[in-house]
């Protein structure tokens, strides 16, 4: 597609249209003020002067006006478009150079074709209806501007001649548009297959959709770059006030309500158990579980990892029971953790947080998406600090207080469409490139693998974003936060985050007054 795209109409046609840019200015200011002057007066629209002539005058000043404001704007997306728009635009101006022609035709019948046929009173005596005056005549006397008829003929004379000429170069013009997109599109269907030649064509139909919202992208910048210029006091005020508006009409998410699944007793096979001799029912017995005690565990804690543990509870109920109680699961909890794995590598596992070490654990690259991203680098803002240090921030004139560093999403439909796949690739870092972090995850989260850890991972990190719970202090002053907005900021670049993702209000904790 790329030879329909380069090729289509090319260079020729804008050097055409750039040719004629005076002549077609020239032509459409003369048939404007002809067509003014047959307008306001009657006389000059009916007998004994042919209706005709106003008519081709009329069709003259439309038409000459829509084709040089056409021309003018369509000059540069011609060499660029692709061969089918190139097509559509070769059929504009065709209809375009058929009404000049038909004004021509008009101009031909009544105008003189040189200046000499209007010179020794060859104005005066041109198509003479009946004895009467002269077309050229009457229209002279009454256009204040042209008092003669030998100027007023003059006039026709080199609108006819503008005419002649425009109506060729724009017939070749329409022509070459025509012949080059056919060309161009049929090379393109033999040289590619169906699905690929679909796919060219359904982007070479975004191409005007495309054009019409980058000159609309480029005329919102106008207004930015004003307001970027104007002196910090005024911007601080006028962005703490907008952003606020905007925090202020965010809904808080209601908290999601968890249904607990009714939980049925599993009755114990009959090989596991076993009676007294009184006929009741008791447990089967573990020699091990009897021998593990709690003074033996935790002396067996000290060579063995968490997951060790954990693993060991799962053997069997009694085992379990035996390992984590559940009258004293909590201290066990602690107290495990405190004398197994390693002393200088202790961490929590990254999905699950559970205990873990270099010696148990393992080290898995996991992407760095955008909600880990925002709880790891972002961090709340009173409302004083965010105006102090990021509205009222001083850095280049042209700078702005939006944070750009979140790892970029993959492109939406509307995106590709409007950008084309290569390029909203690009935009969204390559092929869809995020930061990859090493990770240290517990063995039993490794086994699950990378899809599922960060599936769970994913939807463990969006409900942190959204716990009320989770920051209660400014990160700049360490004040309390108060009831209301939420601001985020990003720990390295000192900028707003307005990722939706965070909790836009604080519904709980003590406000800076209730602080004070």
């Amino acid at each position: 597609m790329a030879k329909l795209q380069a090729a289509a109409s090319g260079y020729p046609v804008a050097i055409l249209r750039f040719a004629i840019f005076v002549p077609f200015g020239i032509y459409f200011a003369t048939a404007g003020q002809h067509w003014t002057t047959i307008r306001k007066h009657d006389v000059l629209q009916h007998a004994p002067y042919s209706p005709s002539i106003g008519h081709g005058e009329l069709i003259a000043a439309r038409w000459t006006k829509t084709g040089f404001y056409w021309n003018f704007a369509i000059w540069i997306p011609n060499i660029i478009f692709p061969g089918p728009l190139v097509f559509l635009v070769g059929v504009f101006d065709a209809a375009i150079a058929t009404m000049l022609s038909i004004a021509v035709n008009s101009q031909t019948k009544h105008s003189p074709h040189t200046f000499g046929a209007c010179k020794w009173g060859g104005a005066e005596t041109w198509q003479v209806p009946n004895g009467t005056e002269s077309f050229f005549t009457v229209a002279g006397r009454l256009n204040a501007t042209v008092a003669s008829p030998e100027r007023m003929c003059r006039d026709y004379v080199q609108e006819w001649q503008y005419s002649m000429s425009i109506v060729s170069l724009y017939w070749t013009i329409a022509l070459c548009n025509l012949f080059f997109s056919i060309t161009s599109t049929v090379s393109a269907f033999k040289s590619s297959t169906p699905q690929t030649f679909r796919k060219n064509m359904f982007d070479s139909a975004m191409a005007i959709p495309r054009l019409v919202f980058f000159i609309l992208m480029g005329l919102s910048i106008i207004p930015v770059i004003i307001f970027r210029c104007l002196p910090i006091p005024i911007k601080s005020r006028f962005r703490f006030g907008t952003r606020y508006t905007v925090r202020a009409t965010e809904v808080v998410p209601p908290p999601n309500e968890i249904k607990m699944r009714m939980m049925r007793p599993t009755p114990i096979p009959p090989s596991q158990t076993r009676y007294d001799t009184y006929g009741a029912y008791e447990q089967s017995t573990n020699a091990l579980a009897d021998f593990l005690n709690y003074d033996i565990l935790v002396l067996l804690a000290r060579d063995l990892h968490y997951v060790d543990l954990i693993n060991l509870s799962l053997t069997s109920k009694t085992m379990r029971d035996v390992v984590f109680p559940g009258t004293d699961h909590a201290a066990r909890s602690d107290h495990f953790a405190l004398y197994t794995c390693e002393p200088d590598s202790k961490t929590e596992c990254w999905n699950c947080t559970l205990q873990t070490c270099r010696g148990c654990g393992f080290w898995s690259n996991m992407p760095q998406t955008s909600t880990l991203f925002h709880l790891d680098a972002c961090e709340p803002y009173c409302s004083s600090c965010y105006f102090s240090h990021v509205c009222a921030r001083k850095g280049k004139v042209m700078d702005n207080t939006k944070c750009v560093c979140a790892p970029k999403p993959p492109p939406s439909l509307w995106k590709r469409v409007m950008f084309g796949e290569t390029s909203a690739r690009n935009q969204a870092g390559g092929a869809y490139a995020r930061t990859a972090a090493s990770r240290l995850l517990c063995a039993m989260c490794w086994e699950m693998g990378p899809d599922e850890v960060a599936r769970r991972r994913e939807e463990r990190t969006k409900a942190e974003l959204r716990d009320p719970n989770r920051c209660k202090a400014c990160a700049k002053c360490g004040l309390a936060l108060g009831r209301g907005v939420r601001w985020w900021v990003h720990s390295q670049c000192g900028k707003e985050c307005r990722s939706r993702l965070h909790l836009p209000w604080g519904i709980l904790g003590k406000s800076r007054d209730e602080e004070g």
